[in-house]
C-alpha cells in the first residue's frame, strides 16, 4: 500500500473523526488548566560555597548538588512547619526548580504554588534550610579534615619520638652495622619533620581558610504569575487527541477497509477506469459523457460487445447490504449498429422487459440462438467506498455473465438524491458524444 492511498483511507475519509478527537482534547487539556487555577513562582537567590563553576558540567553539578538538598524529606518538612503553610511534602517537593545563574556559583530556588504567598514562604523557608544545611555541611567537612590533621601530626610526632631515641641509643655505637643503621633512622627522622610541617601548613590554612561562603543572596518579595501553562496543556491535550483520532480511524480501517480515489476502486474492481464524474448517475445523459463514452465504445470494441448496460454500485448504509441497481433512463442500454459488426441487435419490442428485470431473460435470449447480442457492463461507483462492498459487483457480473467493460467513479453526493428519468430523444443522442454515431439508445 502506498503512502499516498493510506494518507487518503486515514485523513481523508476519517477527517471529521481526527478533528472532532483533536477539538476533544484540546478542550480536555484547557479544562484541566482551569479545574488546577492559576499557578504563581516565587525566587530567592543564594551561593553554595564553592569556586565559581568551570564549565556547563561543573554547573550542573552544582544545581544537582542543591536539588538533592532542596527537595530532601526533613529538610522539606522544616521549611513547610518554618513557613507555617499547609502544604503536603510530595507536593512542595515536585514544585521546587533549581538552576544555576550562569557560570557562577549563585543558584536560584523557585517555588510554584496556587497561593502567592504561600509560594514566597516556602521558597524563603527552603532558601534558608539549604543555605543553613550546605554551611553545616561543609563546616563539618573542615572540622573532619583538621580532626584527620591532628591525628596524623600526633602519629608523626610520636614516630619522630621513637626513632630519636633509638638514634640516641645507637650514638654510642661505633661498629660499621651500627653507623649505617643510625643513617636511615637519620634520614627516615628528616622525611617525617617535613610531613610533620606540611600538616601544620594545611592545618593553618583550614583555620584561616577565607573562600567563598555559603549566604542567602536575594530573598523573595513576590511571587509572579505563570504564563503559558494553559497553552501548553491544550497542546498536549491537542496532541494526544490527535494520536487517538488516527488509532480510531486506522482501527476502523483494519475492520472495514476503504478505497478512496478513482485508481483505488479500478484497481480494487479489476476493471480499466472508464472516466470520473462529478453528478450521480441517476442524471449522466450520452451528451455529459464525451471522454467517457468514447472509452466505454473502446471497451466494447476490446470485447466484441454489440450492446452496453449501465448500472451503480450503491454503498452499503446501515443493515442495507450493498447492492448493483441498473441505471434507467438515456443511459439505459447502449446497442451498436451494424457498421460495428454483423451481428443484429434483439427485437427491443420483445426482450426490453426480460433484461430490465434481471439476467435471466438475458440467459434466456442466449440460449435461443446465435442472434442474441453479446452484453457488457459499464458500472457506476463512488470514488469513496467499502472493500467488502465489491463483493456486491462481484456477485452481480458472475450471475449475469456479462463482460465487465469498465467503471466510471462520480463523487456520491452527501445526502440521498432523487432519481431522475429522461426519455431518449434527438437531443440527448445527438450531441457532443462520439458513440452516439455508433450506438442507439434504447430506454423504456
Amino acid at each position: 500500500m502506498e503512502l499516498r492511498e493510506l494518507g487518503n483511507r486515514l485523513f481523508r475519509l476519517h477527517a471529521k473523526l481526527i478533528l472532532a478527537c483533536l477539538a476533544i482534547g484540546l478542550l480536555v487539556g484547557l479544562t484541566i488548566q482551569l479545574d488546577s487555577g492559576s499557578q504563581y513562582q516565587a525566587s530567592a537567590l543564594f551561593t553554595m560555597g564553592v569556586p565559581d563553576p568551570q564549565s556547563a558540567e561543573d554547573a550542573g553539578v552544582l544545581a544537582d548538588t542543591a536539588r538533592g538538598i532542596a527537595t530532601g524529606p526533613q529538610l522539606v518538612s522544616r521549611a513547610i512547619s518554618d513557613a507555617g503553610v499547609d502544604r503536603s511534602e510530595q507536593a512542595v517537593a515536585g514544585a521546587i526548580t533549581i538552576q544555576t545563574m550562569g557560570s557562577s556559583e549563585v543558584v536560584m530556588l523557585s517555588v510554584t504554588d496556587r497561593d502567592p504567598r504561600v509560594a514566597v514562604a516556602l521558597a524563603n523557608a527552603l532558601a534558608d534550610q539549604v543555605v543553613t544545611t550546605r554551611a553545616t555541611l561543609i563546616q563539618n567537612g573542615r572540622t573532619a579534615s583538621l580532626r584527620a590533621l591532628n591525628q596524623q601530626e600526633a602519629a608523626t610526632n610520636a614516630q619522630i619520638q621513637e626513632l630519636n631515641s633509638r638514634i640516641a641509643a645507637l650514638s654510642t655505637q661505633s661498629d660499621a652495622a651500627s653507623i649505617a643503621q643510625l643513617s636511615a633512622l637519620e634520614a627516615r627522622v628528616t622525611s617525617l619533620q617535613v610531613l610533620a610541617t606540611q600538616i601544620i601548613v594545611q592545618q593553618d590554612s583550614l583555620q584561616s581558610e577565607s573562600g567563598p561562603q555559603t549566604a542567602l543572596l536575594d530573598k523573595a518579595v513576590s511571587a509572579a504569575g505563570i504564563h503559558g501553562r494553559q497553552l501548553d496543556n491544550a497542546l498536549l491535550g491537542g496532541l494526544l487527541g490527535l494520536l487517538l483520532g488516527i488509532a480510531f480511524a486506522a482501527t476502523r480501517e483494519v475492520v472495514r477497509p476503504s478505497l478512496v480515489g478513482p485508481s483505488a476502486v479500478s484497481k480494487a474492481i479489476g476493471a480499466p477506469l472508464l472516466g470520473e464524474m462529478n453528478t450521480p448517475p441517476d442524471s449522466w445523459t450520452l451528451a455529459a459523457l464525451p471522454d467517457t463514452g468514447s472509452y466505454v465504445e473502446l471497451a466494447a470494441d476490446a470485447n466484441n460487445v454489440q450492446e452496453v448496460r449501465f448500472a451503480a454500485l450503491e454503498p452499503r448504509h446501515g443493515r442495507i447490504r450493498a447492492r448493483v441497481r441498473m441505471l434507467e433512463g438515456p443511459l439505459h442500454r447502449l446497442r451498436f449498429n451494424e457498421s460495428r459488426s454483423m451481428v443484429q441487435p434483439a427485437p427491443s419490442t420483445h426482450d426490453g422487459d426480460a433484461d430490465d428485470h434481471g439476467p435471466s431473460g438475458h440467459a434466456a435470449s442466449q440460449n435461443g440462438g446465435k442472434d442474441s447480442p453479446r452484453t457488457g457492463l459499464v458500472v457506476a461507483v463512488p470514488k469513496v467506498v467499502k472493500a467488502a462492498d465489491v463483493d456486491a459487483l462481484t456477485n452481480f457480473t458472475w450471475i449475469s455473465g456479462w463482460t465487465l467493460l469498465g467503471v466510471i467513479t462520480y463523487a456520491a453526493p452527501r445526502k440521498a438524491f432523487r432519481r431522475h428519468t429522461h426519455s431518449a430523444g434527438p437531443a440527448d443522442s445527438g450531441r457532443d458524444s462520439s458513440v452516439t454515431r455508433h450506438a442507439e439508445v434504447d430506454a423504456w
